[in-house]
């Protein structure tokens, strides 16, 4: 393909023609050099979701039957079928054995947690339900997803009580007068508080600390 757009008078093609001409033309030769030169190969789609009841070891239990049916197809024989059979029933056994712990694992922890149990439920269920309309009271349908949720939400409210009157406030049961301000001197402080300290020593305490700052 490089050889391919080497060969090519750029120039020739190019000069003095309008913008949108010359991107057509650029266009044409690059869908021209897809054609030619790259390979076309169907896109597969794979599926890699797997059950939630899916382990490695059952994987590799699957993996032998499929690859014991390949080699029986190629190659029919009566001890290759016994093979696969063989491989069919033990992928058979495991599968149904994955599945009977998962549920029953499910099914213990129902209580205190059931959003699996129903999750997994829902996975199994063939006809998915769908909320599209919702009636309102005076027998119409909401038409819009904004109408139903203005609908939910307006039976939501319900439940809940309006407070008419004010929130009460609790009593002040503290008598006597409310502290403002505290002021001591450093001798009261030394002599209170650290009777065992010197003068000098709480000085060079309180120029250490940062006072404006509050811990934490």
């Amino acid at each position: 393909m490089k050889r391919y757009f080497e060969r090519i008078n750029w120039t020739n093609l190019l000069d003095q023609k309008p913008l949108e001409e010359m991107w057509n033309d650029f266009l044409a030769k690059y869908n021209d050099a897809l054609t030619k030169f790259v390979p076309k190969q169907p896109t597969q789609t794979h599926n890699n979701h797997k059950p939630k009841w899916m382990t490695s070891s059952v994987q590799r239990k699957i993996d032998a039957k499929e690859a014991a049916w390949e080699r029986y197809r190629r190659r029919r024989s009566r001890y290759r079928y016994l093979i696969y059979c063989n491989k069919r029933n033990i992928s058979t056994d495991a599968v149904r054995a994955a599945k009977h712990r998962f549920e029953l694992n499910l099914t213990r922890e129902v209580r205190t947690n059931p959003r699996p149990f129903y999750a997994y439920c829902r996975s199994n269920t063939t006809i998915k339900e769908e909320v599209t309309q919702m009636k309102r009271r005076d027998g119409s349908l909401t038409k819009t997803n904004l109408e139903a949720s203005k609908l939910l939400n307006e039976e939501f409210q319900k439940v809940f009580q309006r407070e008419d009157n004010e929130v009460p406030r609790a009593p002040n049961v503290f008598e006597g007068k409310g502290l403002t301000t505290c002021t001591f001197t450093i001798a009261e402080a030394t002599k209170t508080q650290a009777p065992n300290l010197e003068k000098e020593q709480f000085l060079r305490f309180t120029s250490d600390q940062q006072m404006e700052q509050t811990p934490g």
